[in-house]
């Protein structure tokens, strides 16, 4: 079966106006989430589900459940802690509410929330902006979650990413994204993607007109979200899941009992203690009589031959019951068996008229029976005398899987086909309804891998697959289609639609949707379906070119590259386009955060980006991906591995840039050395970053980062202009060689570390730490200061000098470090 086919298939069912972004788990998770208080500056009022304001006294630690509000005073700000990582932080003068926040509990095991990368487990939410603005940092959401804003003239979708939004009272909607996208739906309209570094102005009339995004806006989002991660990213998981157990039982609390928010059951000096009490038990409803169980569906029972015989005087054939199941004096139903006799006898009376009427079709018809009374036939003697049963226990399985079996009246080819499919495709068969089983064992192509494709869907899937005609339900199992896009397609008027006898000749497509169907084509051929997901749950189900692009671009971004296998079929992309799709937040933040370090390569350098990239020795011409850019981003958001002799080369005289960027982790390996022939060389990641016997040459410059901690061990870096350093926490440096006609070197850490260190005396150092300089000039000394006096400074741990003079003490470091400045870090 040819991929045309299930695509003619698939067409089809989108014609019939099916949607692709259904999924089996939209169900709500079973618990809430927790909103934890990180930060308040007063005034800020808040209200209960009810839209009364509370008396109880909130404060840092405080949490506020689903349903309560908030509003800050002209000077007042909140910030907010979700507990699937995400932070909102409150400006003056704004009023929000917590409409919906549901959230699956997750293990917390030791960590803190400055250690999540993404969300801890699916959650939930939605948040009514009713004015004023709110700042927003969200972890990259999982698959099936979903975070909405809510405001009169739009709602904003996000996957994880920073933004502002602002709503002026009667007025309408700024939106401006710092990083990743958000997709903002006006009411009645379609999802409009806002990139980073783009701003969109919606009336409230729901005109809406695209901007750059506002520079004073963007420099108050870094600044909130900043102020935020500082205030939350010490929080422990544990203490969030917590507090989501405490929002849960709120939840759970019947409709009259006390809520943190109800003033009238303790006082705001008791309210801190009430916050960490179990709920009060409620009393039990009374038993409500529940109907009773429907039967399950089976075969009905005709009556045996003697019995139609003497009742009716009529033919002996068997006639088929309409009647329910006859129940007993006792009001229980006698069709389910209680015993094993009592399943024999149901058998028996189904076996015995089909071996009078001469039917060879069935698998129980060609037992021979014994003459005496039937109900004392035992199973295993039936199991003797049946070569199928006897097959079933010679495989292993149970009474209950032969008498079943043996129920279904399978035929010769039947039975082939049945015992054909793997075990668990057999057990799982026999537990569908009886015409279910006959019509799948009765197709010759339904095979062991259509009955395993089959049984790898849901319940929920497997009903709807069902329904269609049994060509097309054979030509879905053999492509094996992600669930995910199966449910976007199978609804009831799409399988309406796609009967063979309403399908159309030759059906139209518009262009869009044409370019969806490849698409799909696209991504589930490189592994990447989670992408469509992604992107429909952004664009609301609404395809348009630019969603295309985007879930393109995130295609070539989520790809896994070997440079050394690989070069000639690498696709670059614009800057502008890959720092701003979703899929490449980790390496586009860490982009924005060397701008701020002058270390970015402008606005739109030339990337060329994975989620895993490996660089071997080769020398690499970088040429045919820079065209008439000046700067190459080499970006992974997960992994970037570095091994052996690597070289860029370059014929281009504007001496281009070379960025190596990991959003996760970077891999070093031991003796590598990476040179950019003519331009600048810079190597970053979000997380630690260790050289060890590493070599990094530059013509310019040569620039290491880190957002955690850097540490050099035997490292050599040569450049013509400068070497700068900097970590986010801890610079640790071990035997460091530099040239020593070396112009500039920098180095800024919160706590600078340094051993086997010789400055040349002609470079002009600058190291700058947290706290600075001790009185106003000098660095730690020798191995004897605690470590505690340690952090914050820069410290000369052992062996370290300048042109050759040691530095141990303040009397040397006067004569011979006159060339060394020790600095404070620039506060934000």
């Amino acid at each position: 079966m040819n991929f045309f086919r299930i695509n003619l298939f698939l067409i089809s069912l989108l014609l019939s106006g099916a949607g692709w972004g259904q999924n089996e788990n939209n169900s709500p998770p079973s618990s809430k989430g927790a909103v934890i208080v990180v930060s308040v500056k007063n005034p800020v009022l808040f209200f209960d589900s009810s839209g009364i304001p509370s008396l109880e006294k909130i404060e840092v630690g405080s949490i506020l459940f689903e349903g309560s509000s908030a509003e800050s005073g002209k000077n007042g700000s909140l910030t907010l802690l979700l507990s699937n990582g995400t932070l909102v932080t409150m400006e003056p003068e704004t009023k929000m509410k917590i409409g919906l926040f549901e959230q699956v509990p997750f293990d917390s095991g030791d960590r803190v929330v400055s250690d999540l990368e993404g969300e801890p487990s699916n959650s939930k939410v939605e948040i009514d902006l009713d004015f004023g603005a709110l700042v927003v940092k969200t972890k990259k959401l999982k698959r099936d979650s979903s975070f909405v804003i809510k405001s009169p003239v739009g709602t904003a979708g996000v996957r994880g990413t920073e933004f502002q939004m602002s709503q002026a009272p009667g007025a309408g909607v700024q939106l401006d994204v710092t990083e990743s996208t958000v997709a903002f739906t006006p009411p009645g309209g379609q999802a409009v993607p806002v990139s980073q570094g783009q701003g969109l102005d919606v009336s409230s009339t729901g005109a809406i007109s695209s901007r750059p995004v506002n520079p004073v806006v963007a420099q108050n989002v870094s600044a909130r979200n900043e102020s935020a991660s500082e205030a939350s990213g010490e929080v422990s998981l544990g203490s969030v899941s917590e507090a989501m157990t405490e929002a849960t039982a709120t939840a759970a609390e019947p409709a009259g009992d006390s809520s943190p928010f109800d003033s009238s059951t303790e006082t705001p000096e008791d309210s801190s203690d009430s916050m960490s009490e179990e709920p009060a038990p409620t009393e039990e409803p009374a038993p409500v009589e529940e109907p009773a169980p429907a039967e399950e569906p089976m075969t009905e029972e005709p009556a045996s031959a003697e019995e139609s015989t003497e009742e009716s005087g009529e033919s002996s054939e068997p006639v088929e019951s309409t009647e329910p199941s006859a129940e007993s004096d006792s009001g229980e139903s006698t069709s389910a068996p209680e015993s094993e006799p009592a399943a024999m006898e149901t058998e028996l009376a189904l076996a015995e008229p089909a071996a009078e009427s001469g039917s060879t079709t069935s698998a129980v018809a060609d037992l021979e029976l014994p003459a005496a009374d039937t109900s004392t036939v035992k199973v295993d003697d039936i199991l003797e005398q049946s070569p199928d049963a006897k097959e079933t226990r010679k495989s292993g399985k149970t009474s209950a899987f032969a008498q079943r079996l043996s129920e279904l009246s399978l035929d010769a080819a039947q039975m082939e086909n049945f015992y054909a499919l793997s075990d668990s495709a057999q057990n799982l068969i026999l537990e569908m309804e009886t015409p279910v089983i006959v019509r799948l064992l009765g197709l010759v192509a339904f095979g062991p891998l259509s009955a395993d494709n089959l049984f790898s869907y849901s319940m929920e899937t497997r009903g709807l697959i069902l329904q269609l005609e049994d060509s097309q339900m054979l030509a879905l199992l053999e492509q094996g289609i992600d669930e995910s896009l199966l449910l976007a397609s199978l609804n009831a008027s799409g399988i309406s639609a796609s009967q063979s006898g309403n399908l159309p000749g030759d059906p139209v497509l518009s262009e869009i949707q044409q370019k969806v169907l490849l698409l799909g084509d696209e991504l589930r051929a490189s592994g990447n379906a989670e992408v469509f997901e992604e992107i429909q749950k952004l664009n609301g189900g609404v395809w348009t070119e630019d969603w295309i692009r985007v879930a393109q671009v995130g295609n070539l971004v989520s790809g896994k590259y070997d440079f050394l296998k690989d070069w000639s079929s690498l696709q670059p992309l614009a800057g502008t386009e890959a720092l701003s799709n979703p899929f490449y937040s980790e390496v586009s933040t860490l982009y924005d955060s060397l701008a701020l370090d002058q270390l970015d390569g402008g606005p739109d350098p030339v990337v060329v980006g994975g989620s895993i990239l490996s660089l071997g020795s080769e020398s690499y011409n970088i040429d045919s991906l820079l065209g008439d850019k000046s700067t190459l981003l080499l970006g992974a958001t997960e992994n970037l591995s570095l091994n052996g002799r690597i070289i860029f080369n370059s014929s281009n005289t504007i001496s281009p840039r070379v960025l190596v960027l990991s959003g996760g982790a970077i891999e070093v390996g031991a003796n590598t050395s990476v040179r950019s022939v003519l331009g600048d060389l810079v190597v970053s990641a979000r997380q630690d970053v260790l050289l060890q016997g590493a070599t990094l040459e530059s013509a310019r410059e040569v620039a290491v980062r880190s957002l955690r901690d850097l540490r050099l061990s035997q490292v050599i870096l040569s450049a013509d202009s400068s070497v700068r350093l900097k970590a986010a926490r801890d610079l640790e440096v071990d035997g460091l060689q530099l040239s020593q006609t070396l112009p500039s070197l920098i180095m800024e850490a919160t706590t600078i570390r340094l051993r086997n260190l010789d400055f040349p005396s002609a470079t002009s150092v600058q190291l700058n730490s947290l706290k600075g300089p001790i009185d106003g000039k000098y660095p730690n000394f020798g191995t004897a200061i605690p470590a505690s006096d340690q952090i914050g400074r820069v410290n000369f741990i052992e062996n370290i000098s300048s042109g050759g003079n040691p530095l141990f003490d303040r009397p040397s470091f006067d004569q011979f470090g006159g060339n060394i400045s020790i600095g404070k870090l620039p506060q934000p």
